[in-house]
């Protein structure tokens, strides 16, 4: 029973951790931030400063903070049909490259995405001013298969699917994005992104 605790306390204190280190990361806002000079060559500070200046991303900022914390990230690399894709356009070279992160949680790897969690919305919203921080929760722990609408590695075992999905059915899905599965969104029948 003892032992029982232990581990479970051990699986939540994991989740904890990396919970905490996403909100941190997408809760920076590096347009107000100003990091003037390198206090610790490991401080966080530092590595805000890399990700301001462009020598890092959120990815790799997210993935040294888990190492720190003892926690597994790789970086995956691959296609999303991200800002200005549109059904039917072609994804070669660098067109629609981009990167993720993966999370050993319990034994299990998990698809989390920093980078498209944070996001700059314009507009009002009660009193505040014109640029908020709206946290998209979608990418924090997302099911592989709701993922793969937006996101193909690729190494194909970074899908964390059963039967990995070809890259054409990939093109071919339709383009939705987070809101459709945050509103409890889901396709029961199989369609293709063109009709």
């Amino acid at each position: 029973m003892v032992r029982n605790l232990h581990i479970l306390a051990f699986k939540i204190s994991i989740f904890f951790h990396c919970r905490v280190i996403f909100r941190w990361v997408i809760a920076k806002d590096l347009n107000k931030n100003t990091v003037n000079e390198i206090v610790h060559p490991n401080a966080t500070s530092t590595l805000l400063k890399g990700v301001k200046s462009g020598k890092e991303t959120y990815h790799h900022l997210f993935k040294k903070l888990c190492c720190y914390a003892g926690l597994h990230c790789e970086i995956i690399l691959g296609y999303s049909k991200g800002a200005g894709y549109k059904p039917g356009m072609r994804m070669e070279g660098n067109s629609f490259r981009n990167s993720w992160t993966a999370v050993n949680i319990d034994g299990s790897w998990r698809l989390i995405n920093c980078t498209w969690a944070a996001r700059h919305v314009t507009g009002h919203r009660d009193d505040l001013p014109q640029l908020f921080h709206k946290y998209d929760e979608f990418y924090f722990l997302t099911d592989p298969e709701d993922y793969i609408y937006q996101h193909y590695p690729d190494e194909p075992s970074w899908q964390l699917l059963d039967i990995p999905l070809p890259f054409s059915e990939f093109l071919n899905l339709p383009v939705v994005k987070s809101p459709f599965f945050n509103y409890g969104l889901r396709f029961y029948s199989n369609y293709g992104a063109t009709i």
